[in-house]
């Protein structure tokens, strides 16, 4: 394979025929006014299998070009108007063909080599530097008043090149094009010629305005944000500081300490960023975890304002960065985004094919269980993933014994899945086989979606929707296919199954809103109450009971669980009597009337930088083949912390959203007379007249 870095890839790509899932879209006479990109996951390498397409990672600014009547604007990934910082590109782009459209790309500088070169883009906006930026285009997710972030990535590729062509851009706008030669080698070529990396894309996944698994980026070296949280004296000759003391976000959101960096800088930069950072100074270190009294000593701290790019070789046992180099500052990037990076173990192949590799068209069915000898034979084994040498003492498993629970037979049962507090593989099962009752209702025969931990919370852990012939045999499948494609998901259709879900190492469990039997039909809507990182716990709960009116005079049955992370579900029971598109739209409605009524209380709007202070109100997860966690379901967090149904009563007596853990929860459940949830299945309402504007039956 021979891969080009300027201006484009050599193209290898995968073919769309006649075969191939049709073209979707949605008419819309006008652009959204707001539209957050498609982000990727970190993957440990590039995905193995068919159906992923790769292109290079660029080095600059992501762009959202949107184009309506000749007008263009120019948006970064937080929202920022910068078209008047770069008029050229927006003039290149108002001469396209087009009526109206949103662009999605990297706005970048080239270097003599034709690789692009972030720094020199941030000093060409200082004025220090001239140079002459390009736009490389990746995706289309709406043209000519069509909505296509439904339709598969090689056919808005498609119709971006053709888009791109008609205008005859050259040398501003470019078509980043895209191979389909297997990951690793492209990766490998990439880093041959001194890139960043590589993003793989699924090529007939849709666009979704969050980070999804179906981008995996790969890089040749770690690099990432971290938050600038203060500096050290400078030592010797050094001017300005001495190094850069840097934190990120972790899982619940605390600022934590990663380490310094002092290397990487040049003199105009330090001169740059010691203002800054004097204008920042405060007291205190800003972080929730606080760096040791070694670290302290000597150190300035500074308000978590400012966003520093990293590159490093990789990270201590203690949690420090090793042999970090500065790169950049990112004034793209909100230091409320900035979390330690975890790759994931990208999938081995897709289930859903490319147009090429297409045969005969498939029957689209459920299968419960997969019996066959032909599976049986070819099953590999059903113990968790191979174990890794560095994992930690406390994640080793203390024997090699084997227990049967419930008829599921597990290997390690003393392995520890949860450090702190220690709870092993077995403990967690018997919780699942204590709550069996309450949870199969809402678990069974639905899709899922699973974060699988083979080495426990604590290690690597990785998102898997996909049911493979690898799954324990207790574990079945539900196709969720469109237009008669097969793609089979994750299910399970009684307690073996999630008791086989812990063999492998399944610490959180998430379900469609619908039936395996009726894909196209939601039986319940779901409102999650998501709180900005400053909202105290009462905060939320008064929100919750603003929410719970409002549902009320509406007459929807409500039941109410906590998420087991920060915030609370409020799932509304429906009979399966419309489509996702109205369900979504109905919840959407509510939830922008309620975040108009009480702006300083709601936000309806995803992005994070919008919710200091406020709680948003998450409806996107009414839609088609988004989940929710299951109730009674464990959290891959510390602490273990379950998804508790309660009652109304209940709710303000809990000190946050993960008041329950798997240690607590058993208890509880003993003492609680009743089920909250009991009259769950009989409270099913007909939403068709209230979607169709009609009055409450």
């Amino acid at each position: 394979m021979q891969l080009k870095i300027s201006p484009n890839f050599d193209r290898d790509t995968i073919p769309v025929s006649g075969r191939a899932r049709p073209h979707t879209s949605t008419y819309a006479k006008t652009l959204p006014p707001s539209f957050s990109p498609q982000l990727a996951v970190l993957g440990e390498h590039p995905p193995l299998g068919e159906g992923w397409i790769h292109e290079i990672k660029f080095d600059g600014y992501r762009i959202l070009a949107f184009i309506e009547r000749g007008n263009v604007k120019l948006i970064t990934r937080n929202g920022h108007d910068w078209t008047q910082k770069f008029p050229g590109i927006a003039g290149a782009l108002a001469s396209l063909q087009v009526q109206s459209a949103i662009l999605d790309g990297e706005l970048v500088v080239l270097d003599d080599k034709g690789r692009s070169d972030f720094q020199a883009l941030q000093a060409l906006m200082k004025g220090r530097q001239p140079a002459e930026p390009v736009f490389y285009v990746f995706d289309l997710p709406f043209c000519n008043g069509s909505d296509l972030t439904a339709a598969p990535l090689i056919e808005r590729k498609k119709r971006l090149e053709g888009v791109l062509k008609r205008g005859r851009l050259a040398p501003r706008i470019f078509y980043s094009t895209h191979v389909s030669t297997p990951g690793p080698k492209v990766l490998d070529e990439a880093c041959r010629l001194e890139l960043e990396g590589i993003v793989s894309k699924r090529a007939d996944a849709p666009y979704v305005s969050r980070r999804d698994s179906s981008w995996i980026k790969s890089k040749c070296s770690q690099r990432q944000e971290f938050i600038i949280i203060g500096f050290t004296p400078p030592q010797g000759r050094r001017t300005g500081f001495g190094a850069l003391l840097l934190g990120y976000h972790d899982d619940h959101h605390r600022l934590v300490y990663a380490g310094r960096v002092g290397t990487g800088f040049n003199e105009a930069l330090l001169d740059d960023l010691v203002k800054q950072l004097k204008r920042l100074e405060v007291q205190r270190p800003p972080t929730t975890l606080a760096p040791s009294a070694r670290e302290r000593r000597a150190a300035h701290w500074v308000k978590p304002n400012l966003v520093a790019e990293v590159r490093f070789t990789g990270w201590t046992r203690d949690g420090m960065l090793r042999h970090p180099a500065f790169i950049a500052l990112r004034s793209d990037k909100s230091p409320d985004d900035i979390i330690r990076e975890k790759p994931i173990e990208p999938p081995m192949k897709t289930t859903r094919q490319t147009s090429s590799s297409l045969g005969n068209k498939p029957q689209r069915r459920t299968t419960r269980r997969n019996t066959s000898a032909k599976a049986q034979t070819s099953r590999r084994s059903r113990d968790e993933t191979p174990s890794n040498s560095n994992r930690s003492p406390a994640q080793q498993p203390s024997d090699s014994s084997r227990l049967t629970i419930r008829g599921v037979s597990l290997s390690h049962p003393h392995k520890l899945l949860f450090a702190e507090p220690e709870i092993s593989k077995q403990a967690i099962a018997e919780y699942y086989d204590a709550v069996s009752q309450w949870m199969l209702p809402h678990v069974v025969d639905r899709p899922l979606a699973l974060v699988r931990c083979p080495n426990g919370q604590s290690g690597k852990c990785f998102f898997q929707r996909n049911w493979s012939t690898t799954m324990p045999k207790a574990v079945g499948s539900a196709d969720v296919g469109e237009n008669k494609a097969k793609e089979l998901h994750v299910a399970v259709y009684d307690l073996a199954g999630v008791i086989s879900l812990v063999q492998i190492g399944v610490l959180e469990i998430h379900t469609w809103n619908c039936k395996s039997g009726n894909i196209e039909r939601p039986d319940q809507l779901i409102f999650d109450l998501d709180p900005g990182p400053d909202v105290p716990w009462k905060r939320v709960i008064e929100s919750a009971r603003i929410l719970h009116r409002t549902l009320d005079q509406l007459k929807l049955p409500q039941f109410l669980k906590t998420s087991g992370g920060k915030g609370l579900h409020l799932t509304i029971p429906i009979k399966p009597t419309i489509d996702w598109d109205s369900a979504k739209r109905f919840c959407e409605t509510i939830v922008k009337s309620l975040a108009d009524r009480m702006p300083d209380m709601f936000v309806a709007n995803m992005r994070k930088d919008l919710r200091g202070g406020k709680v948003y109100i998450d409806y996107h997860r009414n839609g088609r083949g988004a989940t929710a966690v299951a109730p009674y379901s464990t959290r891959a967090r510390a602490g273990a912390a379950v998804s508790m149904p309660i009652s109304w009563e209940e709710l303000g007596k809990l000190s946050s959203a993960a008041h329950f853990t798997v240690e607590t929860a058993r208890q509880y459940l003993k003492k609680r007379k009743t089920d909250p949830w009991r009259t769950f299945e009989r409270s099913r309402i007909d939403l068709r007249k209230l979607v169709n504007g009609k009055s409450t039956a």
